[in-house]
């Protein structure tokens, strides 16, 4: 696969050095972007917000190491309004990364003022948080643990004026996908193998919204109102599965057996296209047709870049490059290449 030459729009300096590691957390929301780095023993992070039409750095926090500070088992997403990052993760009782306090913390920093308020807001493990739609209330996830025998999952309502948890309800498996649905009045989760309905009024799951599947299933929507949900399974294949959600049904299957599309995550591109992003070096990147149902193209990207996230007008992308440690914007239209046909397959 021949390499196409990046054409570089802007670039977006990352803290440098040597021990930074590829930004694992990446999220956007009303033209704004949060980014998430973290660096090498002694361990410490840098959180970002971005302005994703002028590319100009809003706010930096920095989380230095010291002992007391979020550490690992981290997650970040901002607010539908832009305003606030939701933080969560453990504790560090010291530099080397492998002491934590038990308690999950969720921190709210404000990127206006660059204030931080904090809560004690369930127990640590492999914690998530998603904000709700409304952006008065988030959940924050524990998706089990290393340690205990014995797994446990759950998942706690705060509300964001008070800090306070409302809510706490007990799971079956871990999350893996929360796609809102607000004129709905739900939400829809990924537990374990099942997609339920989620009440988001009550915060109660109700009813499973498609057969149950054979692996976990990562979750994706290209508009709130649009019956059609993408569920896909990544590893050594790719399977592709389309939801109509009024009919609680699967209406088709695409798989893929590329070996490169390994990912963790799917995300919407454009109009058309999901995104398979490679999981953790760089190389080629698979665009999904939801019109054909087939992978139509392909990206080939320098050895020193990864795909960071998608720019939300569809048409550029984020690139983390190694060598410069920064973020490029660049045009996606170039990168493409067009995949035989045979390269993909229906049901």
């Amino acid at each position: 696969m021949e390499t196409e030459t990046v054409n570089i729009l802007a670039s977006i300096p990352l803290q440098p050095d040597p021990a930074l590691s590829i930004p694992f957390k990446v999220h956007q929301a009303a033209g704004r972007m949060v980014v998430l780095n973290t660096f090498g023993q002694p361990y410490r992070q840098e959180l970002m917000v971005i302005d994703t039409e002028s590319q100009a750095v809003l706010r930096r926090w920095r989380f230095e190491g010291t002992g007391g500070r979020h550490l690992f088992n981290l997650d970040a997403q901002l607010t539908p309004d832009g305003k606030q990052v939701l933080l969560v993760g453990g504790e560090l009782l010291d530099d080397t990364g492998a002491n934590f306090g038990p308690e999950c913390v969720l921190t709210v920093l404000d990127v206006e003022s660059g204030k931080r308020r904090r809560v004690n807001a369930g127990p640590l493990g492999f914690n998530f948080v998603s904000a709700c739609p409304d952006g008065r209330r988030c959940v924050v996830l524990h998706n089990g643990n290393n340690e205990d025998q014995v797994q446990f999952y759950e998942l706690r309502v705060v509300d964001l004026d008070t800090l306070t948890v409302t809510a706490t309800r007990n799971l079956d498996a871990p999350v893996n996908n929360i796609l809102y649905r607000p004129a709905e009045g739900r939400a829809l989760l990924s537990v374990g193998r099942d997609v339920v309905s989620w009440d988001l009024n009550e915060m109660q799951p109700g009813e499973r919204v498609c057969p149950r599947f054979n692996h976990p299933y990562l979750l994706a929507q290209f508009d709130p109102a649009d019956p059609t949900i993408y569920a896909a399974y990544v590893a050594s294949k790719v399977v592709v599965k389309e939801i109509d959600v009024n009919a609680r049904s699967v209406t088709a299957q695409h798989t893929f057996t590329w070996a490169w599309t390994a990912s963790t995550n799917i995300v919407p591109f454009g109009t058309g296209h999901l995104i398979f992003p490679p999981s953790s070096s760089a190389g080629a990147i698979c665009l999904w047709n939801r019109t054909n149902g087939l992978i139509d193209h392909k990206m080939a990207l320098p050895g020193n870049m990864i795909l960071s996230t998608p720019h939300p007008d569809g048409e550029r992308m984020y690139l983390f490059d190694y060598e410069a440690q920064a973020l490029h914007l660049v045009q996606a239209a170039p990168l493409l290449q067009p995949v035989p046909v045979e390269q993909g397959s229906g049901w």
